[in-house]
């Protein structure tokens, strides 16, 4: 399995799910309009995402980090 794989795996339903929409770059506000959640709700998701990543030796910081991590593996996440 790869790194990507083992780290994307790391991440519960929901937090898959939002990095999903995390990665196509529209702003937070539009995110938690479609999410239906919270903009804290939001930003915990993201650091906890960040934070299970990172963990991963996957060295992702910020969200636009997250969402080129994110394109570059896609298809190896399945």
């Amino acid at each position: 399995i790869s790194p990507a794989k083992r780290a994307f795996n790391s991440l519960t339903p929901a937090q898959k799910n939002i990095l999903k929409h995390l990665a196509t770059g529209q702003p937070d506000k539009q995110l938690t309009e479609i999410l239906g959640i919270a903009s804290s709700t939001l930003d915990n998701h993201r650091t906890a995402i960040l934070e299970k990543l990172r963990a991963q030796n996957i060295p992702v910081y910020t969200k636009a980090e997250l969402a080129v991590w994110y394109a570059q593996n896609r298809n190896a996440l399945g």
